[in-house]
């Protein structure tokens, strides 16, 4: 579901066209937490597209945030694996996508973040808001789950810019876990779906748009060392 375009109202919003429910005591936790910028326009944007519309989660690919926080593609990944892993935000894996919503127990916010040690000393009266902007150093649990966030993100890409419609399963998202785990980079993997979109897309070779074929170990060193399309405009570095 594509959020709605606001009424035009001239510098004179109205509540009549539209308006965001959500309990002040909530708003206030939001408000003093110590979110990034870019965690906390992703925050506003789940707000946005849940209780916009009057739902507690709704499905929400990483293209959609991004275009609706105006963060690039690797920021909008970034921010939403550092939200789930505060607490501050819920995702799971639906028949389409990531179902995303926000976690109101605000409390729990920051919990469980495993501290660099020279800091574990000096957190005795500390809040739960300044505690969780103190430094973390990831568990292999969190880079298992970002690795496999950067997974789905690829594979959204690559159905946005190639009109497909691939699930985030095991079978297609084994393929691009495989490159990165060879040392291959996020960009790289855009940038081979960009290549091949700019010279497939519109021939007999479309059918190769997929995960086997793109991401196959052998291909995809290839395709790697290709050349960029010159008109393809790429926005993932921060």
């Amino acid at each position: 579901m594509k959020l709605e375009q606001p009424v035009a109202s001239y510098g004179n919003p109205q509540i009549e066209d539209g308006h965001t429910r959500i309990a002040n005591e909530l708003l206030e936790a939001i408000i003093a937490f110590d979110f990034s910028k870019r965690q906390l326009k992703v925050v506003l944007f789940v707000i946005r597209k849940t209780y916009g519309y009057n739902k507690k989660t709704d499905q929400m690919s990483i293209s959609q945030i991004s275009a609706g926080t105006g963060l690039n593609h690797s920021a909008t990944v970034n921010a939403v694996a550092e939200l789930v892993e505060l607490g501050v935000v819920s995702k799971q894996y639906g028949q389409h996508g990531q179902v995303i919503g926000l976690v109101k127990q605000y409390a729990s916010w920051g919990g469980g973040i495993k501290t660099i040690p020279q800091y574990q000393n000096d957190t005795k009266g500390v809040s739960k808001q300044q505690f969780a902007s103190i430094k973390t150093i990831p568990t292999k649990e969190t880079t298992k789950n970002n690795t496999k966030d950067i997974c789905v993100s690829i594979l959204e890409y690559l159905n946005q810019q190639a009109g497909k419609r691939y699930k985030p399963t095991s079978a297609n998202l084994k393929f691009i876990s495989a490159r990165l785990g060879e040392g291959f980079t996020e960009q790289d993997c855009i940038t081979v779906i960009d290549n091949k979109v700019h010279e497939w897309l519109h021939t007999d070779m479309n059918k190769y748009l997929r995960p086997e074929t793109l991401f196959n170990a052998t291909k995809f060193s290839q395709y790697s060392g290709e050349t960029p399309a010159p008109q393809k405009e790429r926005k993932l570095s921060l």
